[in-house]
């Protein structure tokens, strides 16, 4: 009986110390120590591959320098807004596991000629959305979509120009050239986002400058991350968040990479407070499409000071 007992305890310890030793196993952790290697599916190569299966008809040269990345799928009120006709706009699928477009703009009255490019979330799509734009030769990409405010020091009546995100994970992976301890923000192009600031308070565009925090997630977002976030004495006191998004630090991170000129524009959708030790959490009034909307001319103003 002892022997047996003696068996099972064994096998015990030992299937213990197998899952024990499987736990602490941390993909993440090899990510960190693997990031400066060489990387692989460079987005020049996919878009030669495109060029050379899908688009022989040279439909992705000669494109627009300028870029948009816009969260919305109603662009059709944005194309009434713009009094962009049919025949002014020119729609390309590029994505064939999924609906990435281009919507290319050719409308002599707005000045400058510029791509819409419908967001996809969190940091595997604006990632790859960003990367695709820059190897097709788009040199300034404004991102517009919408965050949930912390705290109330921002209004929810004026869009909110980033001054830098704190990294999620994809933003982490995507940066090459910091050793730890990690670079805890990454940052907009400072050139094209003060010229952003500047063409707006040049035509009366409300704004606000505030840095932000990415999680790549919407639904589920564990509070205790949300409490840590909205309590300013875990920042440095320039460089305090006060909203959250899921796309800022790995679109700011791909620009880098790419070389392209990058910023980002949101508006507030809903907005978190921490009241009695409690996080509160409700939506605000604020019209976010009529917002978009003016992120866009806003955009669009900034890319026309660009080209002249």
């Amino acid at each position: 009986m002892k022997k047996y007992l003696f068996l099972f305890i064994l096998i015990f310890i030992t299937a213990c110390k197998e899952t024990t030793d499987y736990e602490l196993g941390n993909p993440f952790q090899e990510y960190l120590k693997t990031d400066k290697s060489q990387r692989l599916i460079e987005p020049y190569s996919y878009i030669d591959h495109l060029k050379k299966t899908r688009f022989k008809n040279y439909e992705l040269d000669s494109l627009p320098i300028f870029g948009i990345i816009l969260h919305d799928t109603q662009l059709d009120d944005y194309f009434s807004f713009l009094e962009i006709k049919p025949n002014e706009v020119k729609k390309i699928q590029l994505g064939q596991v999924n609906p990435n477009y281009l919507y290319i703009i050719h409308k002599e009255k707005l000045g400058v000629n510029f791509i819409i490019n419908p967001g996809l979330p969190g940091a595997g799509g604006i990632a790859t959305q960003a990367a695709v734009l820059g190897a097709l030769g788009i040199k300034y990409i404004v991102h517009i979509g919408t965050c949930g405010l912390f705290g109330k020091q921002l209004n929810d009546s004026s869009l909110i120009v980033s001054q830098g995100a704190y990294n999620d994970g994809g933003a982490m992976l995507l940066d090459q050239e910091n050793s730890l301890p990690r670079k805890t923000l990454s940052y907009p192009d400072s050139s094209f986002n003060n010229l952003l600031i500047k063409t707006a308070n040049e035509n009366n565009i409300s704004i606000q400058k505030s840095y932000g925090i990415t999680i790549p997630i919407f639904f589920f977002q564990p509070i205790g991350f949300v409490k840590y976030a909205l309590d300013e004495n875990n920042f440095d006191k320039n460089e305090v968040p006060y909203y959250i998004e899921m796309e800022g630090a790995p679109f700011f991170a791909t620009g880098k990479l790419m070389k392209t000129k990058a910023a980002s524009i949101v508006a507030g959708t809903d907005r978190y407070i921490i009241q009695n030790d409690s996080i509160k959490h409700s939506f605000v009034s604020y019209d976010a499409d009529r917002a978009k909307m003016s992120a866009v001319i806003l955009s669009i103003k900034t890319f026309n000071a660009l080209a002249k």
